[in-house]
């Protein structure tokens, strides 16, 4: 992979990151009703899908995981 390419893999998973991070906090902050946190999950996977189309698997198992376990942990919980 050369440079440019490497270039762009990162920013696409700093723009990945940086999306899911912010759900994440949304998630944690405990200000969102259940419909609320899955509507967010939803959007969020469906612009994942736009940053890293050939991804999506690796996605679900790694954040698609994270962000359930937050609406586990922070949404139904304290609901």
């Amino acid at each position: 992979m050369d440079a440019m390419a490497l270039a762009r893999e990162e920013k696409r998973l700093i723009l990945l990151r940086t999306l899911v991070d912010q759900a994440a906090e949304a998630i944690y902050s405990g200000e969102l009703s259940l419909p609320e946190a899955i509507r967010l999950v939803e959007s969020t996977r469906e612009q994942a899908e736009e940053i890293i189309p050939d991804q999506m698997e690796t996605y679900d198992l790694i954040y698609g995981s994270r962000l359930t376990r937050l609406i586990w942990q922070f949404v139904l919980l304290y609901a």
